[in-house]
């Protein structure tokens, strides 16, 4: 009976873990299109020519929360 218990306790683990990785993947997909998403607008809006500011405020974002995405877009387009 205890081994038993063993196995269902090690698989109900199991199913846990894996539900859990799961969610952390769909969770991190979803992230990782969102800033896809941001960045393709901010490189957009770069190339209309507008400042960070402005992109910020159109974006409805913070400058300071846009700013590392605009810098390295901006980075790239110059090379």
């Amino acid at each position: 009976m205890h081994v038993m218990t063993l196995d269902y306790t090690f698989e109900r683990r199991l199913e846990m873990q894996r539900a859990e990785a799961i969610e952390d993947g769909e969770r991190i997909g979803k992230e990782i299109g969102k800033e896809e998403k941001l960045s393709e607008q901010i490189r957009k809006k770069i190339q209309k020519g507008k400042p960070l500011d402005q992109i910020a405020d159109e974006l409805e974002e913070v400058p300071e929360t846009i700013r590392p995405l605009y810098e390295k877009i901006k980075q790239e387009m110059l090379q």
